[in-house]
C-alpha cells in the first residue's frame, strides 16, 4: 500500500472495505484499534495461529498515518502511539517512517475515545457474524487489569490453528491462560502445507491441533495411513467459522456468546470428532463487575467417548487440584493466585485434571494423543521440543452430554494456602449457574467472604486520655466485603471508634475487630492512670525556730 501511494500517488479501492462510507470509516480505525483492542495492557496479544504474543507496529504507524490523513483527526495516532509506549512494545524499524511526533501526547483519555463514532457499537452489532475475536478489560490504563479476549474462528488465515474458541485471561499483572502460539522447536517437514486441506503433515504438530489449544475437543483422534506415516485426525474442521450470536456490554459487566458448532458438526476426510449437526456447542464469556471470568460451554452432542475443554495454564504458574476436582488454584511467581470453581448443570462426571507430558518420540510429528487411564487421569504424548505444556482439562467421559460447564475464575491475590478451600467453598455457594439462554450483564453475582482477620496488635498499653490507631487487615485483600466493625469489651476504659482506641480510666478492655461474615481479631488493651508531673515543691512553714536537744 506504501509502495503504491509513493509510485502512483493513490492506493486505490483497496481500502474501501465497504461501500458505507461510515462502516468503512469503522473497519479502517480497526485495524489500528484491533491489535489495542485484543492486547493486555502490557502488550501481549490474543495471539491465534503461529502468531507470538507481542504487536508489529510498524504497518499500524502507517494506518494511522492514512487515517489521520483522511479525516484530519488525530486521536487514533495519539491512542496508538500512547499504548505502544505505555506497554513497552517493540517499534519496528519502519515505524519510523511513519511515526509523527506531534501525536505523542502526554496524556490519552481511552474512556472519551472509546465513547466516540471511532468504536461504532451499532455497526459492531449488525456485523457479529464477521467478527473473528472478542476482548473484555477492566480498563486500559492499570497493568493488573482484568482482560480475556477469544477466538471465533481459523478461517483464512494461511498461519491458521484449529482454535475456534480458544481464549486468553489475564489478571494481577500475570497472564494466566495462555496460547502455545509460535512456541515450538523448528517447524519441520509439512509444517507449511496443507493449512487449507487435508494434508498429514501440519495438522500432526502439537501446536496447530484444538488439544493444544484453550478450547474443546471431542473423543481422542485416530490415526489413518499417509505415505508411512499414521497421521491423527483433526480434532476441529479446518475451514470451521465460529459465529458470535450475541454481545451486550455495560460499564460493569460484559459478555459474548460464541456458536462453535461449525467446527464439530462437519464430517469432512479424516475428521473422527465431527458430530452431526442436530448438536450444538457454544461458549459464553463473561466479565462479572469487572473483576472476575465465567467461561461457559452449553454442551449438547451425542455418539462420542470422551470430553475435554482444555485450559493452556502460562508456563510457571503452579497448579494445585483441590480434592473434589471441582476446584483448582493457580499461584504466581509472586505468590498471587486466581481460584478455578467448576460448576455444571445437567450431566454429572465433569472434573479438573492435569495434563501431563508422558512420551517423546521427537520426530516432529504426535504419535498418539489424549487417553484417559483407569483413574480418568489424562495423559499426553507429544514432540516436546520447544514446548512449555501446563495444561488443566475438564474431562468427562459420557457418550451423551447436554450440560452447561462453567469455570469461573476468581483473582484473590496472595492468599496462605490453609485458606483456600474455605474461601473456596463460601464462594462456591454463592454461585448460581444460569443457562446461556438466560444470560444477563446482571445475572451473576460473585461474593468473596473474608476469611480471616488479623489486627496490628495482640496488646498493648496506654494511659488515661491517650488514644493509638489500631489496623484490622481482612484475608484476602479481594474480599468483597471490607467492612469492619470495632467494640470494646468495657467502653468505660477504653472506646474504640474505626480502630482509633482512646483509653479512659485505668483498667482492661478487650478491643474486638469484626468482619461482615463474623471472622475477628482482638486485641487486649491495659490503661494506666495518668502520670502527674511534678512542676515544684513548696515548703511551710518558711522559717521556723528550733530550740537545742
Amino acid at each position: 500500500l506504501a509502495t503504491l501511494e509513493n509510485t502512483l500517488g493513490s492506493y486505490y479501492t483497496l481500502l474501501n472495505f465497504d461501500s458505507n462510507a461510515s462502516i468503512n470509516k469503522v473497519l479502517l480505525n480497526n485495524i489500528v484499534l484491533n491489535p489495542i483492542f485484543l492486547s493486555n495492557n502490557k502488550g501481549s496479544i490474543l495471539n491465534t495461529g503461529d502468531a507470538s504474543q507481542s504487536i508489529s507496529s510498524s504497518s499500524l504507524f502507517y494506518f494511522a498515518k492514512v487515517i489521520t490523513d483522511r479525516t484530519n483527526n488525530g486521536t487514533i495516532f495519539k491512542m496508538l502511539i500512547d499504548y505502544l509506549k505505555k506497554t513497552h512494545s517493540v517499534w519496528g524499524f519502519y515505524s519510523i517512517l511513519w511515526y509523527d511526533s506531534k501525536y505523542d501526547s502526554k496524556s490519552v483519555d481511552y474512556s472519551s475515545i472509546m465513547n466516540t463514532n471511532i468504536y461504532n457499537n451499532t455497526v459492531v452489532q449488525k456485523n457479529l457474524n464477521k467478527i473473528g475475536s472478542m476482548s473484555f478489560r477492566s480498563n486500559y490504563t492499570d497493568s493488573d487489569a482484568v482482560f480475556v479476549a477469544i477466538n471465533g474462528t481459523n478461517v483464512g488465515k494461511s498461519h491458521r490453528h484449529l482454535d475456534v474458541g480458544s481464549f486468553v485471561f489475564d489478571a494481577l499483572g500475570t497472564r494466566w491462560i495462555s496460547d502455545l502460539g509460535s512456541q515450538h522447536g523448528s517447524n519441520g517437514k509439512g509444517y507449511a502445507t496443507g493449512a487449507s486441506n487435508y494434508s498429514c503433515y501440519r495438522w500432526q504438530y502439537y501446536k496447530t491441533r484444538a488439544e493444544a489449544h484453550s478450547t474443546i475437543v471431542l473423543n481422542k483422534s485416530t490415526t489413518w495411513d499417509y505415505k508411512g506415516y499414521k497421521c491423527l485426525e483433526l480434532d476441529q474442521w479446518i475451514n470451521a467459522s465460529g459465529t458470535f450470536e450475541k454481545l451486550v456490554t455495560s460499564s460493569n459487566s460484559s459478555f459474548t456468546i460464541l456458536n462453535m458448532s461449525s467446527a464439530y458438526n462437519k464430517n469432512e476426510n479424516h475428521n473422527s470428532n465431527s458430530t452431526t449437526n442436530s448438536n450444538s456447542i457454544r461458549r459464553g464469556i463473561k466479565l462479572i463487575d469487572n473483576k472476575y471470568l465465567l467461561l461457559q460451554d452449553e454442551i449438547k452432542v451425542s455418539n462420542i467417548k470422551n470430553f475435554y475443554s482444555m485450559l493452556n495454564i502460562s508456563s510457571g504458574i503452579n497448579v494445585r487440584i483441590l480434592t473434589n476436582r471441582k476446584a483448582a488454584v493457580l499461584t504466581d511467581k509472586n505468590g498471587k493466585k486466581v481460584y478455578l470453581i467448576l460448576k455444571t448443570t445437567g450431566n454429572d462426571g465433569f472434573n479438573f485434571y492435569n495434563i501431563q507430558d508422558v512420551d517423546d518420540k521427537n520426530t516432529g510429528l504426535i504419535n498418539s494423543v489424549l487417553s484417559g487411564n483407569d483413574n480418568g487421569n489424562v495423559s499426553l504424548s507429544l514432540n516436546k521440543t520447544g514446548v512449555n505444556l501446563n495444561k488443566l482439562v475438564i474431562y468427562n467421559t459420557s457418550s451423551k452430554i447436554d450440560a452447561e460447564v462453567a469455570v469461573y475464575f476468581i483473582p484473590v491475590g496472595v492468599v496462605d494456602n490453609s485458606y483456600d478451600e474455605t474461601i473456596i467453598n463460601d464462594i462456591g455457594k454463592n454461585l448460581s449457574l444460569i443457562k446461556l439462554s438466560s444470560w444477563s450483564v446482571s445475572s451473576d453475582k460473585v461474593v468473596i467472604s473474608s476469611a480471616k482477620v488479623t489486627m496490628s496488635n495482640a496488646s498493648l498499653s496506654l494511659e488515661e486520655g491517650k488514644s493509638v490507631t489500631l489496623t484490622a487487615t481482612i484475608t484476602p485483600t479481594t474480599a468483597t466485603n471490607k467492612t469492619i466493625t470495632w467494640t470494646s469489651s468495657n467502653s468505660s476504659v477504653a472506646t474504640v471508634s474505626n480502630g482509633v482506641v482512646k483509653g479512659i480510666k485505668a483498667g482492661t478492655a478487650v478491643i474486638t475487630a469484626k468482619s461482615n461474615n463474623g471472622k475477628t481479631a482482638t486485641c487486649t488493651v491495659t490503661v494506666t492512670s495518668k502520670t502527674v508531673d511534678v512542676t515544684g515543691v513548696t515548703l511551710k512553714p518558711t522559717t521556723a525556730t528550733i530550740t537545742e536537744g
